[in-house]
């Protein structure tokens, strides 16, 4: 054990312990027991029988437990050595904001870059506004530039690939991926595509340039599919997603987002099939996720599917992993990892570089969401509106609210959405952020108890 982490136990040992600030108690819920969970650790323990009443008890104390009553108690023990018991002297709040402090400040270059705000499908509840712009190679050469200076400071880059769908630029990101390879000691991509010109042949490119990591969408069965994510001329695409999806697969990291609108709410079976069907032909390389259709802008085309409400569906989620896990399915159900910090868009070493070189913090801001930029590749000055924007996500918190700084989820959200929450529509869009995760916890930590019971590997305080 290092020195530093002996110095600490030694200081436990001696110290009062309190309740974790970041303790949640799940309530019990078709044959799953009432469950611990820690928002910071993610650690996650079953309470028993009775809805958990004696930790529940011992979590409301106010009175500090010296070290020697934890250590009488095998039931304290193991809440103390899970992290659900900390010292009194620890201020977790203020250890959280540092680490997010640090991933926001710390070291490193973070790149969103849309080649093209052109796209091939016509998805029936898309937010963007497709546009006929494409990055031009004098945009191009100013970005290389632009990075070659911040090479200079910077040894990492990351670069997310957006869009329309970027791979119909193709070409653009070969040339600036070499660019940023030739500038930067390090550098990482992720590309986020519909999967329709995700080849094998192209996915061979972009592994060779750095860009290891995807997410496609596939809406569900192709039926589901070919209905919400059809060609521009109505034509299907599911066949052809899926066949590139599994060769892609075999060279890349690969998230397949299922976006679930009204419609699918009714078919938790037919997604649970699908979850199934995906697993075996992509022989378990991929990892699928379900959002729900959410409104986040005034589009009627948008807003039309956006009904799906986080306490539907949660019980959607639930219907759908717990059926097809008790059933054998070779699913695996949602977690959630620990934050790497806080909104990208808030990162002062991050921005968003439009296909006209246009800046932005947020990468929704290009694609016609209260369009505010900060900055043009072409100059290296602001004018005072950009300035001012620029200054109001740099100075963002995210407990930017009383409530955030009292709120057990915090380490979850940590804020939830920098551009929601400067938004002049703030107090509506900010409840919501909260709804989704007061919705949405005890689903998903319950579908992680059934992984571990039906794995045999979950920790039980009875």
């Amino acid at each position: 054990m290092p020195p530093d982490a002996q110095r600490r136990r030694a200081d436990d040992l001696d110290a009062s312990q309190i309740p974790s600030r970041f303790n949640l108690v799940i309530p019990s819920h078709d044959r799953i027991p009432a469950l611990l969970f820690n928002t910071r650790t993610r650690q996650l323990l079953a309470l028993g029988t009775e809805e958990g009443a004696p930790v529940r008890d011992l979590l409301g104390r106010r009175r500090p437990l010296s070290i020697s009553e934890v250590q009488r108690d095998p039931l304290l023990i193991e809440l103390w050595e899970q992290g659900f018991l900390v010292p009194e002297y620890r201020d977790e709040l203020a250890e959280l904001l540092v680490e997010t402090r640090a991933a926001r400040f710390g070291p490193g270059a973070g790149l969103t870059i849309l080649p093209t705000l052109r796209c091939n499908l016509a998805c029936r509840y898309c937010f963007s506004e497709p546009t006929a712009m494409d990055m031009t190679r004098e945009v191009a050469e100013l970005l290389a530039s632009r990075m070659k200076e911040v090479a200079s400071r910077e040894e990492i880059l990351r670069v997310t690939w957006f869009g329309g769908e970027p791979l119909l630029r193709l070409d653009t990101i070969k040339h600036l991926s070499r660019e940023f390879l030739r500038a930067f000691d390090t550098v990482t991509g992720y590309i986020v595509t519909n999967g329709l010109l995700l080849t094998l042949r192209a996915a061979r490119d972009l592994v060779a340039l750095g860009i290891r990591a995807a997410q496609v969408t596939i809406d569900g069965p192709r039926d589901f599919h070919d209905v919400r994510r059809p060609l521009r001329d109505g034509g299907g695409t599911f066949d052809t997603i899926l066949r590139n999806l599994c060769g892609a697969s075999s060279l890349m990291r690969i998230a397949v987002r299922v976006n679930v609108d009204e419609e699918m709410l009714d078919h938790p079976k037919r997604l649970a099939a699908f979850l199934h069907f995906l697993d075996e032909r992509t022989e378990g390389r991929v990892q699928a996720y379900i959002v729900p259709v959410i409104g986040i802008c005034d589009r009627p085309a948008s807003m039309r599917f956006a009904n799906v409400s986080w306490e539907r569906f949660a019980v959607f989620l639930w219907e759908v992993y717990a059926s097809a896990m008790r059933e054998g399915a070779a699913v695996k159900p949602p977690w959630m990892s620990p934050s790497s910090g806080t909104c990208l868009a808030s990162r002062p070493a991050s921005v968003t570089v439009a296909p006209d070189g246009q800046l932005y913090r947020c990468w929704e801001e290009p694609s016609g969401h209260d369009e505010q930029p900060v900055g043009h590749l072409s100059r290296d000055w602001l004018t005072p509106r950009e300035e001012s924007h620029e200054m109001r996500y740099l100075a963002w918190e995210e407990t930017h609210t009383p409530e955030c700084r009292q709120c057990a989820m915090l380490p979850l959200c940590m804020g939830g959405c920098a551009r929601i929450s400067l938004s002049s529509n703030r107090r509506g869009k900010v409840a919501e952020s909260c709804m989704r995760w007061r919705a949405m916890i005890p689903t998903i930590t319950r579908l992680k108890y059934l992984e571990k019971r039906l794995q045999g590997g979950l920790v039980s305080l009875t």
